[in-house]
């Protein structure tokens, strides 16, 4: 295998080291995540669907912080909708540590969706849809959980999860982005928070009312 091709590709014993730290990772999430960084590594080199260049990074700051944020919702079972999930972070995370947990990811760019749905074949993923639109054209799921990294500011992903309906909200994003006062938001708790370095952190709201 040449050097080129072997850039984002991580072992799944690599995985298990980078991550197990953080929370333990259920069996065989780490064998379908190695899955997921060879397909993203194979499709990486016709179109670039994420800006890291090494395995090593992609393991730090793109798995790990996936999964600082994707633990916590062990305890918060449920149809999952991910929005604007781009190369899979963090709803393929999520779907491959809870096979079980049906896994709606929304991306509208096209060869990102197409990646999704390559990504989730190569995992063996069963609990996996893609909807390759835009949020405000998707119809049908009933989330209980909705998740989002890159999509909005913290106080949008929370509105995005009272207009789904959701009773749990997972909000990755920097300290910065939150809003001067009310943080969290009325009818929300914070339920739990995973701090990460850099100002950034990882907040798992429930609905209080």
């Amino acid at each position: 295998m040449s050097r080129r091709s072997s850039q984002l590709t991580c072992s799944a014993p690599a995985i298990e080291a980078a991550l197990s730290p953080i929370a333990p990772l259920p069996p065989g999430t780490a064998e379908r995540l190695a899955l997921w960084t060879a397909e993203l590594n194979r499709w990486q080199r016709a179109q670039r669907l994420v800006g890291w260049r090494k395995a090593d990074d992609l393991l730090r700051e793109g798995l790990a912080r996936a999964w600082a944020g994707v633990h916590l919702l062990a305890e918060r079972p449920g149809t999952l909708l991910d929005l604007g999930s781009g190369a899979g972070l963090p709803g393929l995370v999520a779907a491959a540590a809870d096979p079980e947990r049906t896994v709606h990811l929304v991306e509208a760019r096209r060869k990102r969706a197409s990646f999704l749905a390559a990504a989730a074949r190569a995992m063996g993923l069963k609990n996996v849809e893609v909807h390759g639109c835009r949020e405000e054209d998707l119809e049908g799921p009933e989330p209980a959980v909705l998740t989002a990294r890159a999509f909005a500011a913290p106080i949008e992903v929370v509105e995005a999860a009272e207009r789904w309906g959701a009773t749990t909200c997972l909000v990755g994003s920097s300290r910065a982005r939150l809003p001067k006062e009310g943080w969290p938001p009325e009818g929300w708790m914070l339920h739990v928070e995973h701090p990460e370095g850099e100002g950034r952190f990882h907040a798992l709201l429930v609905r209080s009312s």
